[in-house]
């Protein structure tokens, strides 16, 4: 397997691993709903937390691995 295919394979994988951190949160809110006792405002703000964490962090996570090597 050739590096350019290697490192896509890594990174559909780390997408993929990433996605799903945001599906489980959405999937835990009628749990924490219920033992949090959450209203409606404060499940929007919840989702909308887990949410926006991907398009803030991708610019530092790109920074930091430009500088690495």
């Amino acid at each position: 397997m050739s590096l350019k295919w290697r490192t896509l394979l890594l990174l559909a994988l780390a997408e993929l691993l990433a996605m799903g951190l945001s599906f489980s949160a959405s999937a835990v809110v009628p749990l924490l709903t219920r033992e949090w006792t959450l209203d409606d405002n404060a499940r929007a703000w919840l989702t909308m937390s887990v949410q926006t964490r991907f398009p803030v962090l991708t610019p530092h996570s790109y920074h930091f691995q430009l500088f690495s090597t």
